[in-house]
């Protein structure tokens, strides 16, 4: 591999350390739980971290990134702090097993058309680590159909925002930033292709304008990494 282009981004190990059991739990977060996370994220990026683990936004601001009605975002809002009012986040540290639901309080202002939650004071400084891996922008990443096409969008923009002109990745440093390791399917290069690799490019292409495409690195005849090129 040329070292010119090789990018090592600091996002694959961080994102897989003191963070997973949140990058876990948002797997099976609904489209909506989601969009709510991703928008505190963006606020505790933007603003830094709460004192108090209080996070406000507008379902104007709602209408606006997700592209849909104020009924329909007042809706989805309502539903999905509903809903993460009653998810659990099991961390563990050696022997020692923290259970905590990922918010303590929900709020409205209905005049004003504001929606806010309290996260755990526990569970703040995994926040802290997950807010800055946003590293694009928010309507792009709203965009993205599911979380390992929101970590692939990160790494391509982390890599222009470098001013690198591709980017090459080991397929284990994919599958280790992915969290797929262990998923025996994957350790197949063409399913990793086919249900991942393959649909997170159409979905970063048709979600934010980057026009992406990869080619294969091979050893001998064995594909081992990839190399990603943009056009914008």
């Amino acid at each position: 591999m040329s070292e010119q282009v090789l990018y090592r981004n600091p996002l694959i190990s961080q994102e897989i350390g003191d963070s997973k059991a949140l990058l876990h739990s948002r797997h099976t977060m609904s489209k909506d739980e989601g969009r709510i996370l991703l928008m505190c994220l963006e606020r505790m990026n933007r603003d830094g971290e709460s004192a108090n683990g209080e996070y406000w936004f507008n379902a104007s601001d709602y209408c606006e990134i997700f592209d849909i009605s104020r009924r329909e975002a007042v809706r989805d809002i309502k539903a999905a702090i509903d809903n993460l009012a009653e998810r659990w986040v099991h961390i563990k540290d050696g022997d020692h097993e923290v259970s905590m639901r990922w918010i303590g309080k929900k709020m409205k202002n209905v005049k004003q058309g504001k929606y806010g939650v309290v996260f755990w004071p526990e569970i703040l400084p995994y926040l802290h680590d997950l807010s800055d891996q946003l590293a694009a922008p928010l309507p792009w990443l709203a965009a993205m159909s599911n979380i390992n096409n929101q970590r692939i969008l990160r790494w391509i923009n982390e890599a222009r925002s470098n001013d690198l002109q591709c980017l090459e990745m080991t397929l284990d440093d994919i599958r280790y930033g992915l969290d797929i390791r262990e998923v025996k399917s994957y350790s197949i290069y063409n399913n990793l292709k086919r249900r991942i690799v393959e649909p997170a490019i159409e979905n970063i292409n048709l979600g934010t304008g980057i026009e992406l495409t990869f080619e294969e690195i091979k050893e001998s005849r064995k594909v081992v990494g990839l190399k990603f090129y943009w056009e914008k």
